[in-house]
């Protein structure tokens, strides 16, 4: 038998067993190619120039939960994990996401301390959508802010839908 130190290893091994063995085809694109239906290809190059690239290694600590929320990470070609604190003093992984994951978006967006701390779960690349750089989007480039927010509307609307139905199938 093969043992896991807890049940979200386990669950995220069983699963990943699953997966190997399916005929479903990953999705795998990165943020920007994510972004293509909202953002033209010269609005989504003249979005990242407001972003600053980071290269990051696996492990390495993007956020940690209760600091200020004023950086949004884009995880282009990197995974990536969030955690939430327990007030018992114990660390639960609460998701484990792919590239192409944007984190850090509600604290960001409603201006509260991080809810949660993220690790990178791989080397790669991320972008980082500073608060002050968003303001400069938004005065210098009004079009394409309000495509990127269109975008980021529709992601938090799909997190909440998955969100409610992980919900309800843990109530019925």
């Amino acid at each position: 038998p093969r043992y896991l130190p807890d049940l979200d290893r386990a669950l995220e091994w069983a699963e990943q067993r699953i997966l190997a063995g399916s005929a479903v085809e990953a999705i795998d694109l990165g943020c920007f190619e994510q972004m293509q239906d909202y953002l033209s290809a010269g609005q989504l190059s003249v979005l990242q120039s407001y972003l600053e690239e980071r290269q990051v290694d696996a492990g390495e600590l993007l956020a940690r939960q209760g600091d200020e929320s004023d950086e949004l990470f884009f995880m282009e070609t990197c995974a990536g994990s969030a955690y939430i604190d327990t007030a018992h003093g114990e660390t639960h992984r609460v998701r484990q996401s792919a590239r192409g994951t944007i984190f850090g978006e509600l604290g960001f967006y409603l201006g509260i301390p991080r809810t949660a701390t993220v690790r990178t779960d791989g080397p790669g690349t991320v972008f980082v959508l500073t608060r002050e750089a968003l303001e400069r989007l938004q005065t210098e480039q009004p079009e394409i802010a309000a495509g990127f927010h269109y975008y980021m509307a529709n992601l938090l609307s799909e997190r909440l839908m998955f969100t409610t139905r992980t919900l309800r199938a843990v109530l019925m």
